[in-house]
């Protein structure tokens, strides 16, 4: 069932969010600019707080234009540069980019792979993504696959595979350790 992030601040907090000394949240995102949308309020409260944020962006958002004369390496640079001043306004620490081509990214053992490796590096307590069984909007836009995609891989990344030290065994060989995410929040 997709969670709303609309509750975290609502009602229901995040259990000791205050006491926010090394907690680690991470938001996995398919674009450059689609973790603002999903979770930047929630991101700029918490790192007030002192939480360590991460972003993962998926694709290299080179597609992500209906402008038929736009340069796809002017659009992929431009918008890794707004990903990181965004980045730099809600106090996240570090970007990383897995670079995959936008609109061709399919969940396979070597993109899930790059996921697990990435949250196992950075341990956090809490991941935000992309719901996957999110097809259509509020208002009516259909979703992209890559968000969806992305959403599942997250998912799958978390549970087993970040998990289970059989998963990826290559991961400890560069001396990474299996990791336990506590909650994972689907954004709409």
């Amino acid at each position: 069932m997709p969670s709303n992030l609309m509750s975290l601040f609502d009602g229901s907090k995040i259990d000791g969010a205050a006491d926010a000394q090394n907690r680690k949240a991470m938001i996995i995102a398919a674009h450059p600019d689609d973790g603002e949308f999903g979770a930047a309020g929630t991101a700029t409260l918490l790192t007030a707080s002192g939480w360590d944020f991460q972003y993962l962006v998926i694709t290299d958002g080179s597609k992500g234009s209906s402008d038929k004369n736009v340069d796809k390496n002017e659009l992929r640079a431009s918008r890794l540069a707004e990903q990181q001043d965004a980045a730099k306004l809600l106090g996240i620490s570090k970007i990383k980019t897995l670079n995959h081509v936008d609109g061709e990214l399919v969940a396979d053992r070597n993109s899930l792979g790059e996921i697990v490796h990435e949250i196992r590096m950075f341990k956090p307590e809490i991941i935000f993504t992309h719901d996957p069984e999110s097809m259509f909007s509020g208002t009516g836009w259909i979703h992209h696959s890559d968000h969806r995609v992305t959403g599942q891989m997250v998912i799958d990344a978390v549970y087993p595979a970040a998990r289970d030290i059989l998963n990826f065994p290559e991961h400890s060989v560069q001396g990474l350790t299996t990791h336990n995410v506590q909650t994972i929040y689907l954004w709409d």
